[in-house]
């Protein structure tokens, strides 16, 4: 098992220095060595590995995939129709979440690196098999960008967290830039959003985003991001 920095830390502190609780240490370690995704737990990667090869990822139904290529993100059905994905490629930083139902599917994507600037777009699958977006974008926009409380203006990182009610909402995750000059860095704030109008539904507090949908938070917010 290869072990990341925070959890050779923790081995590290258990073996030479010793800790007030192996009990704590141990079952800290756990949660290190559980977590997945970058900003949902239930993000899938595109690009595998350290050569970041292209990846396949299926729809719950087993039917429909997301092909990841050299040339960019394709949407197949079974007839091996390919329909390409209009969206921005950072193959390290880019991630996909299939909603329950497989009709619809989001990206979280980096247009920079890790701190960002993080943005979500939101697919929808017609009868036909169209592939559509969905605009999530104004109402999002607005609330989410007077979050930060920088020196200068800065957008906040936005990304998709889970699927709610069988893919009839998203859990969006608005993220202060972790910039030193944002007094409020790294602050978070939680969306319900209507997947199919993008209508704010709840606002939801950092808070409250941690005590309810914690389990559903990528390793982005669980401080193992790296």
């Amino acid at each position: 098992m290869i072990l990341n920095k925070r959890a050779r830390h923790l081995l590290l502190c258990i073996l030479v220095i010793g800790c007030a609780s192996f009990e704590a240490v141990a079952d800290h370690a756990l949660v290190v060595e559980s977590c997945s995704g970058i900003w949902s737990s239930e993000g899938k990667p595109l690009y595998l590995g350290d050569d970041l090869v292209p990846n396949r990822v299926l729809a719950p139904n087993q039917i429909i995939s997301i092909q990841a290529s050299n040339d960019g993100l394709f949407v197949i059905r079974m007839a091996n129709k390919a329909i390409g994905i209009d969206v921005l490629i950072n193959r390290p930083l880019m991630e996909v979440l299939w909603s329950p139902d497989s009709q619809r599917f989001a990206l979280n994507v980096s247009d920079g690196g890790v701190v960002g600037g993080w943005f979500a777009k939101v697919y929808w699958i017609d009868e036909s098999g169209g592939v559509n977006q969905i605009d999530i974008g104004s109402e999002v926009l607005r609330l989410a960008n007077s979050l930060p409380r920088c020196e200068e203006r800065e957008d906040a990182n936005i990304g998709v967290v889970s699927w709610l009610d069988g893919g009839k909402e998203l859990l969006l995750v608005a993220e202060v830039p972790p910039h030193s000059s944002c007094r409020n860095m790294g602050a978070l704030q939680g969306f319900r959003v209507s997947a199919t109008n993008g209508v704010v539904v709840e606002h939801i507090s950092e808070r409250q985003l941690r005590q309810k949908w914690n389990a559903t938070l990528g390793c982005r917010f669980s401080g193992d991001a790296e």
